[in-house]
């Protein structure tokens, strides 16, 4: 389950960029994630994203670890699992990042993904892009 990018508007390819990752956290491909006090760290709830984390998988990164990662421009389209039974949510709908940064919920209170199609079953993937 991740964020995996769609495409983009304008047929533009996303460009990747590198950032120390924090001490002592944990990514995983296709992570939603954001700055916080100059660490890049992973969103969820209402956070708005920055970047999708795009490297293999982390258990604990170490100091000065580098990590790739790709922006959240409102031209990009991308794919996310539905955390839970996202079937109420329809098009235009704006909903939360679930707490792994890697899903979204069905909870549309101050939502950041809006939704590109009706929503779906739980781990059901739906298309949408970052408000």
């Amino acid at each position: 389950m991740a964020f995996e990018f769609l495409r983009a508007e304008n047929n533009a390819s996303p460009i990747e960029k590198e950032f120390a990752a924090k001490a002592g956290d944990a990514y995983a491909h296709g992570m939603a994630v954001k700055f916080s006090s100059g660490d890049i760290v992973k969103a969820s709830g209402t956070d708005a994203p920055e970047f999708i984390y795009v490297g293999k998988d982390i258990a604990s990164a170490v100091t000065g670890q580098i990590i790739n990662v790709v922006p959240v421009l409102p031209e990009y389209e991308f794919a996310a699992p539905f955390s839970v039974d996202g079937s109420a949510r329809v098009t235009g709908d704006k909903v939360q990042i679930a707490s792994d940064g890697a899903a979204v919920t069905a909870t549309t209170t101050n939502g950041k993904f809006q939704l590109l199609e009706n929503g779906k079953a739980s781990g059901a993937y739906v298309r949408g892009r970052f408000v």
